[in-house]
């Protein structure tokens, strides 16, 4: 969207979004929606293969503070590629409490931080900003019966430091079908598809082959 933006105000001016224009793209929500979990999975993967780095940040609560003055503190840090800032109210034996921005507490059990090794309690402490995840499962149905609720559960997370970018392409028509700039929109506006400059490598080498061909 943010691409479609900056070439329609390229093209007529910066008065662009109240003037009514209506834009047609080659892109395809599915095959969009499909590369957007691809990246954010494989680089959640790749992130978590590299240990847990620690909270992102640390208030200092008040002895009194409680959930709904904590989640105050989160106005303003965006949800970033699905996960959720969530701000320690306190740890227990080898549990964690957290507070959502909407003033939601959650507990975070030693499931929650299995892919580190380590129970919550062990690795934050009351006040730190953390992420979190929804985990969503839906539920099994037997043979002749309705299917069960769907499972929720929360995962404690973090933003991955890497960065990647997809992009897929028609060959035949050069159509664009699915775009991804890096992790999360909300946290970096730099759109590492269109904006970044690096070295083509070995990818440039079919066009050395096909001009000696």
């Amino acid at each position: 969207a943010e691409m479609v933006r900056q070439e329609m105000e390229a093209r007529f001016g910066g008065d662009v979004l109240s003037r009514g224009y209506h834009v047609t793209t080659t892109i395809d929500p599915v095959l969009q929606a499909a590369a957007d979990r691809a990246v954010r999975s494989g680089l959640a993967a790749y992130d978590h293969r590299h240990g847990w780095r620690g909270a992102e940040q640390s208030f200092e609560l008040a002895a009194d503070e409680d959930a709904a003055a904590a989640s105050a503190r989160l106005r303003g840090i965006p949800a970033q590629g699905g996960l959720l800032p969530a701000i320690v109210l306190g740890t227990g034996r080898g549990t964690a409490e957290v507070v959502l921005a909407d003033g939601t507490t959650v507990e975070l059990d030693a499931a929650s931080s299995r892919w580190t090794g380590k129970n919550p309690a062990a690795l934050v402490k009351r006040g730190d900003l953390v992420r979190v995840a929804k985990i969503e499962k839906a539920g099994q149905a037997k043979a002749g019966e309705a299917a069960a609720p769907a499972s929720v559960s929360w995962q404690l997370d973090q933003l991955p430091r890497a960065q990647a970018t997809l992009v897929s392409m028609e060959p035949d028509s050069g159509a664009l079908r699915a775009l991804i700039g890096g992790f999360s929109f909300a946290g970096n506006k730099f759109n590492r598809a269109t904006q970044a400059r690096r070295q083509p490598g070995s990818s440039f080498k079919p066009f050395i082959y096909a001009a000696a061909f």
